[in-house]
């Protein structure tokens, strides 16, 4: 039985569990996690104020950040240290979180804290989360039960607004939630066309397909107005205005972006909006991926897991450095 290893958090909804090691089974053959004093997987403790004079980053995301299927030190977060051989590096990646749990991370446990750089990498996906109230999850029994997750909304001309805080600890059956929230639950959902394609001819016509023709997973990039997007873009950029130090975004594209079975023009248009330099760089690392050799792209993730393989986290850290690296 795999160990327990998060607990719940009354605003962002959980964290990892603080102080704990675990080896976490996995199809890529298990891994290792540590986590720290303050519930995030990171091979040191955390203090607001810096433990040295070396300069410190602090770096925000999901799973991909976090690390899920490679151990602490494989992840792109150490790695990029080792290659700056000077700033501390410190690992608030939370899986299967939002951008917008993310900018409660922040607020929660680092607004008041000494930093030299931010690192927000927003996993492409990322935007279905933002618009998302709950999450889908098995029960032991395998009946769908829903957890709340908190959320913004935007008004015009107005700051956003948090909604489920304090976040519910009970988790409620589906048949709970009113019919009209039923639209806010994260992975209930079903991709229509790909879903009668699959029902039709299987996942053999899918790749069949896609070897000739994109698909747009994610089309609330496409249009500035979608308010999944003016979502994501009003949190960012209020996370931007609490933070003192330069904010680097980093936009981490999906297996369909690099395996180039997806547009990524509408996600990368969307994203330069953010950028305000010096204050907010955009960092697109989708270049370097499409660098490596079509044959090589499919090691950057898992052979059943969509997650980064040491060697994306490798890639990703080499990609990373050419920016950071000219701050310090």
């Amino acid at each position: 039985m795999q160990k327990q290893i998060f607990q719940y958090h009354p605003v962002i909804g959980y964290t990892f569990i603080p102080n704990i090691k675990a080896r976490i089974q996995h199809n890529g053959g298990g891994y290792l996690i540590k986590t720290n004093n303050i519930g995030f997987r990171d091979n040191r403790d955390f203090s607001l104020n810096k433990n040295s004079n070396r300069g410190r980053i602090l770096v925000f995301g999901d799973s991909y950040t976090a690390g899920d299927g490679v151990s602490n030190g494989s992840r792109y977060t150490e790695i990029l240290e080792q290659s700056l051989s000077g700033p501390e590096l410190y690992n608030f990646g939370l899986p299967a979180s939002g951008t917008d749990q993310q900018y409660l991370v922040f607020k929660e446990f680092v607004k008041d804290a000494e930093y030299d750089l931010i690192i927000i990498s927003v996993l492409v996906e990322n935007i279905t989360r933002v618009a998302s109230r709950y999450k889908l999850y098995k029960s032991s029994s395998g009946e769908n039960m829903i957890m709340e997750k908190p959320y913004f909304m935007v008004e015009k001309d107005k700051p956003i607004q948090l909604f489920h805080n304090p976040v519910s600890k009970e988790p409620k059956n589906i048949k709970e939630i009113p019919k009209n929230e039923i639209k806010y639950v994260h992975g209930l959902g079903k991709n229509k066309p790909i879903y009668y394609l699959k029902k039709l001819g299987g996942k053999q016509l899918i790749n069949i397909l896609k070897k000739f023709y994109k698909y747009n997973h994610y089309t609330q990039y496409n249009n500035p107005n979608n308010i999944s997007w003016q979502t994501m873009k009003a949190i960012l950029k209020s996370w931007a205005k609490e933070v003192q130090t330069p904010v680097i975004i980093c936009p981490i594209p999906t297996h369909y972006h690099y395996e180039e079975t997806d547009f990524a023009n509408y996600y990368q248009t969307r994203f330069q909006e953010l950028y305000d330099p010096p204050h907010i760089i955009i960092h697109d690392p989708l270049d370097d991926y499409l660098k490596v050799t079509k044959s090589k792209r499919r090691s950057l993730r898992f052979a059943t897991d969509v997650h980064p393989t040491k060697l994306q986290h490798e890639l990703l850290s080499q990609s990373l450095h050419k920016i950071v690296s000219s701050y310090f």
